[in-house]
């Protein structure tokens, strides 16, 4: 890929501030999501919610080059799609859903 110019480096630089500094909005909107899935029993319209907010926020942070976020933020969202499909909703499948999450809070605060 080329470089960008100085100019253009520095608007990109200038945009990912701004990405950066909406994450305690961002971390708000995870947390009410988190805590409405939890509350209610982790129904798959919840979970759908979830997921939704979590492929954003990879895609947008992959684009900006924040990696372990957009990973972590694709884990959630492959979890509520395919892991409870797949093992069901239990104490296990929960556990794991809850340690994903903890696992993108901390690196959204980071």
């Amino acid at each position: 890929m080329p470089e960008l110019s100085v100019e253009a480096q520095k608007k990109v630089d200038k945009l990912k501030k701004a990405y950066l500094n909406s994450f305690p909005e961002k971390l708000n909107q995870l947390q009410l999501l988190w805590e409405r899935t939890e509350n209610k029993g982790y129904l798959e319209g919840d979970l759908n919610e979830l997921a939704a907010f979590c492929h954003k926020l990879a895609g947008s942070s992959g684009s900006y080059g924040l990696l372990e976020i957009s990973q972590a933020a694709r884990s959630i969202e492959q979890y509520c799609h395919d892991g409870f499909s797949s093992v069901g909703l239990n104490k296990a499948s929960i556990d794991e859903l809850r340690a994903l999450y903890i696992n993108l809070v901390k690196r959204l605060v980071m």
